[in-house]
């Protein structure tokens, strides 16, 4: 721990440690916070120099723990992951009697964003651009030519998934969808049944945001990699510069009245020029840092009313170096191994990296335990 650290005033609650944990304990501590972490398991934040680490059993022995600080410190709260998102949700009330503020969402808006077919229903109801969505109904009553395939299916609350069935699955056929259906409900995950976008030319668009009651701070990205249609989790994200997804995004925020940070996931048609929005992660996401960084203040516009410059650098970029190295040159799907990009573009782009998601000088210790990790895996 840092010498000062404890005496900074105000405490940011972090509760989950995984590496979107890691970089909010870096921006809260540069704001001069005092971070404290919260999980049921020791993640990467936990190794973090500039954060107090506690680790619970139950996240319900968080409570007498939040009450401890808070009989010395102001408690501002903050969950990285939709498990501790409905955390909050369903403890609401004892966490306000212990915290000055939560930052994030009333309840009615967490539980729209938390819920895939919520989110896709209150889009279509704002006019808000959305895949095609259908329903259990639609299923029942519908024949085989009845929707236009592929379809995709994936769980309707991630959070509750539990890795019992995969993130995204294609239908083909009218059969596939069944079958994909009766896989859902014989674990007892309810599935979202959408348009699949994944044979088209898209582009991958994370729109950041931090909005309070009266000013929002907002940038746009791309995810590079992985590819769009791997459904996973961005390895290279580079700043870009797109007013039409700001737009799209902007609308969203504003029509459900949105209050916290957050990512908007959006996927661009570049055949049709057509923006649909996917999901609204109501936290903060894996890229968090990279905001910041360009001038477009997070936690910032909370703690001191940072709000957003010009945007710094359009050439900025974040990495995590070990997961794209993988999604890079891995034998089953290494996108330059298999030639969907050349490795000129691939170590072209590491040019642009600004931030990354474990290196850090001033907190060295999380990206050392990463690289020894991946190296002595099993």
């Amino acid at each position: 721990m840092l010498s000062g650290f404890s005496s900074f005033n105000n405490r940011l609650v972090i509760l989950g440690s995984s590496v979107t944990a890691l970089a909010v304990v870096r921006d809260a501590y540069r704001l001069k916070m005092s971070p404290l972490v919260f999980d049921t398991v020791s993640g990467i934040a936990s190794s973090s120099r500039l954060a107090t680490s506690l680790i619970v059993s139950a996240p319900t022995e968080v409570f007498p723990l939040l009450k401890k600080h808070a009989e010395v410190h102001k408690l501002w709260l903050l969950a990285t992951s939709d498990f501790w998102i409905k955390f909050i949700v369903d403890n609401r009330g004892q966490l306000d009697e212990l915290c000055e503020k939560i930052l994030h969402a009333s309840d009615e808006i967490l539980e729209i964003c938390l819920g895939k077919q919520k989110f896709s229903s209150f889009c279509l109801q704002n006019n808000i651009p959305v895949p095609q969505l259908y329903t259990r109904l639609d299923i029942e009553n519908g024949t085989p030519e009845t929707f236009s395939y592929p379809l995709l299916i994936r769980p309707a609350e991630t959070h509750s998934s539990k890795k019992l069935v995969p993130k995204a699955i294609e239908a083909y056929d009218y059969k596939q969808l069944l079958n994909t259906i009766a896989q859902y409900d014989a674990v007892g995950v309810e599935p979202i049944i959408t348009q699949s976008l994944l044979g088209k030319n898209l582009i991958q668009i994370s729109v950041g945001v931090s909005r309070n009651k009266r000013d929002s701070n907002v940038y746009a990205a791309q995810k590079i990699r992985p590819l769009p249609e791997a459904c996973s989790v961005g390895s290279f994200v580079e700043v870009i510069d797109d007013a039409e997804a700001l737009q799209v995004a902007t609308r969203f925020f504003d029509v459900i009245d949105y209050y916290g940070i957050g990512e908007l996931e959006i996927l661009k048609d570049l055949d049709t020029n057509q923006y649909y929005v996917i999901e609204m992660n109501a936290r903060p996401w894996v890229q968090y840092s990279l905001g910041p960084y360009i001038g477009c203040p997070l936690l910032g516009l909370f703690v001191n009313g940072e709000k957003q410059t010009t945007l710094s650098s359009k050439t900025a970029a974040w990495i995590d170096f070990l997961s794209d190295a993988y999604c890079c040159f891995s034998r089953t799907i290494g996108c330059v191994r298999l030639g969907k990009i050349s490795i000129f573009q691939w170590a072209k782009s590491l040019f642009h990296v600004k931030r990354c998601a474990y290196l850090c000088l001033l907190d060295p210790y999380p990206g050392i335990l990463n690289f020894l990790k991946f190296f002595y895996r099993k």
